[in-house]
C-alpha cells in the first residue's frame, strides 16, 4: 500500500489537503493546502469560519457551490504552471458501469494516486450534508470494501467503506476518479 502523510483539511479545503498529501508523496513540499486553495478559489457559506490563510474566497448559500470546483484540466494546468511533474486524468463515474467500478480501481497501477469525489452526506449517511462534495484518496480494495484516506476535518484518517456505497456516493455527486501519475523525476525535491 502507498504511504501518505495525510494532511488534515481546514473547513471546505479537502481538495487542497488531498493535493498537498499527494504532492508530499512525490517530494513536492512547497505547497500547502492554502496555497492550492488560493490558486483555485474557494466557495463557502457566509456563516463559515474562514482561515486567515485563505484569500481567494466567494460566498454562497447553495451547498452545491461549496468547496473548490475543478474544471477539466485545472489540475494539469496547476501542475504545468508550477513545474510539477504530475499529470491528472479524470474518469467520470458516468463512464463506468456498476459492475466495472471495482475492476477499474483494481486495474489502475499501484504507482498512481487515485482521488475520488463523493457526496459527503450520502457516504457517511448524514442527511443534513447531502449534496456537499468531498474528496478522498483511494488506498486499496479489501474484499467488498475499499480503504481510503479522508482528509477530514470530520472523519479524518484511514477509513473503510463498502464498494457499492462508495460507488453510490460518487454517482450521487456525478463525480469520478482523478488518476494522478508522474511524468518524470522531480527536479526540485528537497
Amino acid at each position: 500500500m502507498k504511504e501518505y502523510s495525510n494532511i488534515k483539511a481546514d473547513n471546505f479545503c479537502c481538495i487542497g489537503a488531498v493535493l498537498e498529501t499527494i504532492l508530499i508523496r512525490h517530494n513536492y513540499t512547497n505547497y500547502s493546502q492554502y496555497d492550492i486553495i488560493n490558486e483555485f478559489g474557494l466557495t463557502m457559506p457566509k456563516t463559515a469560519k474562514v482561515s486567515e490563510k485563505i484569500n481567494n474566497i466567494t460566498f454562497s448559500d447553495n451547498p452545491n457551490d461549496w468547496g473548490v470546483k475543478l474544471e477539466l484540466d485545472s489540475l494539469n494546468n496547476f501542475f504545468k504552471k508550477n513545474d510539477i511533474r504530475l499529470e491528472e486524468k479524470y474518469i467520470s463515474i458516468k463512464e463506468m458501469a456498476d459492475y466495472s467500478f471495482e475492476l477499474t480501481l483494481k486495474s489502475i497501477s499501484r504507482e498512481f494516486d487515485i482521488v475520488f469525489g463523493i457526496d459527503y452526506g450520502r457516504l457517511y449517511n448524514i442527511s443534513d450534508s447531502y449534496n456537499i462534495g468531498h474528496v478522498c484518496i483511494f488506498l486499496k480494495v479489501e474484499g467488498n470494501n475499499i480503504i481510503y484516506l479522508d482528509p477530514g476535518p470530520r472523519n479524518y484518517g484511514e477509513c473503510k467503506v463498502n464498494l457499492d456505497d462508495l460507488y453510490s456516493a460518487i454517482k450521487s455527486k456525478s463525480d469520478g476518479l482523478r488518476i494522478i501519475k508522474t511524468t518524470g523525476h522531480n527536479m526540485h525535491s528537497n
